[in-house]
């Protein structure tokens, strides 16, 4: 639209939304203008000022509160027809606006509410707008809607996002920031989102962090603590950071060469704890049976309390001979189970199965007079036979 055409849109827009129409149409039908009090107001209907109509800061309205149509046609010269109504707190609206090629201009306004221009106006031509809608909606030539719903949490994008304490880029945990991005891990930094952690962690600070496990001021090796602040072999390294020193028993920490190091508590007692030479003393799990020290038995590492074997306080797992029948066994009577071979009748073996008894399948005389084993009727179960007549 060029500039005239552009002019006229305002112009007109104006007419209409500072028209008013105010007095009496006897006392003021032949003027140019509407007057009430001081006020002027450029509307007429049909060239007579409508006595409904008041005007109100240049405006031509009727009441207050409320809401007034002009609901006919209102014409001046080529401009025609106009419709529309305004209130006070609602909406304001015009439609409809002709001068020659000026034409559908639709205005909304309201104060609290929203404002609209929508329509064409044409000479020679057409042309479309929507402007306004506080807080809501705004376009010329079109819609557009402000997104209100905030996009959805992705860790790991690589943007540090509501909601997030880091995000490099990865969920993956270990490097700095946490697999769901909700906070930065200890001795890590973040600064920018996409890229790496940095470590916070000096080799040579004289203080332990991170992987470290020795801190003496250097990053120096054959001190104790490496270039890479860890302890080296045969060094003692303080856990808080400073100087390391040569190892040594009784310094509470095993080095190569030492079995234990309790420190203070090493003792030449000769069951259990650290000797005083970092070797330890006779102790339960050594596969030593050391009776002195109360051991019935030991198996070191299977000391696991099976039949047979030892527990792990290094006494007698269930066994035969212990006069309790268990695991596999049939009779146990403990020491008196008797010697294999020329064993008494009815007597429990050093194996703990039976020795020879009523139901082996053998007569043992004098005590039976036969065994049939449950297959010969005339044999009872005491291995004796049946009197006739019984």
């Amino acid at each position: 639209m060029n500039r005239t055409r552009f002019c006229m849109l305002a112009v007109y827009s104006t007419l209409l939304l500072n028209s008013g129409c105010g007095g009496t149409a006897s006392t003021e039908a032949a003027s140019t203008t509407c007057l009430v009090g001081n006020e002027r107001c450029d509307c007429k209907d049909n060239g007579i000022c409508n006595p409904g109509l008041e005007c109100r800061s240049n405006v031509c309205v009727t009441g207050t509160g409320g809401a007034s149509s002009v609901g006919g046609a209102y014409h001046t010269g080529g401009l025609a027809p106009v419709v529309g109504s305004s209130s006070y707190g609602g909406s304001n609206t015009l439609s409809t606006l002709s001068t020659g090629g000026l034409s559908n201009v639709w205005v909304a306004s309201g104060t609290g509410g929203h404002s609209t221009m929508v329509g064409s106006v044409a000479t020679g031509g057409t042309l479309a707008f929507q402007v306004g809608n506080t807080g809501g909606q705004s376009a010329q030539g079109g819609a557009s809607r402000a997104a209100t719903t905030q996009p959805p949490l992705v860790c790991g994008d690589g943007r540090l996002e509501s909601g997030e304490a880091c995000d490099d880029g990865n969920t993956v945990s270990g490097d700095g920031c946490l697999a769901d991005c909700s906070a930065v891990e200890p001795n890590y930094v973040c600064p920018n989102p996409g890229q790496r952690c940095v470590s916070t962690t000096v080799c040579g600070d004289q203080k332990v962090t991170g992987t470290e496990t020795c801190d003496d001021g250097n990053a120096l090796s054959s001190d104790g603590c490496s270039n890479t602040c860890q302890v080296e072999p045969g060094w003692k390294c303080p856990a808080v950071g400073g100087a390391c020193r040569v190892a040594k028993c009784g310094d509470g920490v095993i080095q190569p060469g030492e079995e234990c190091d309790n420190g203070t508590s090493n003792t030449n007692a000769q069951c259990g704890g650290c000797g005083i030479t970092c070797v330890k003393n006779a102790y339960c799990g050594d596969g030593v049976t050391d009776t002195s020290c109360g051991e019935q038995c030991d198996d070191g590492v299977a000391n696991d309390g099976s039949y047979g074997g030892c527990t792990s306080d290094c006494q007698h797992a269930p066994f035969c001979g212990d006069s309790v029948t268990n695991g596999p066994e049939l009779c146990d009577y403990g020491s008196a189970n008797a010697p294999l071979g020329n064993a008494p009748y009815g007597s429990c073996l050093v194996n703990c199965t039976l020795g020879p008894h009523c139901g082996d399948g053998i007569v043992q005389s004098p005590q039976e007079q036969c065994d049939g084993r449950g297959v010969d009727p005339t044999c009872s179960p005491q291995c004796l036979y049946y009197l006739i007549g019984q």
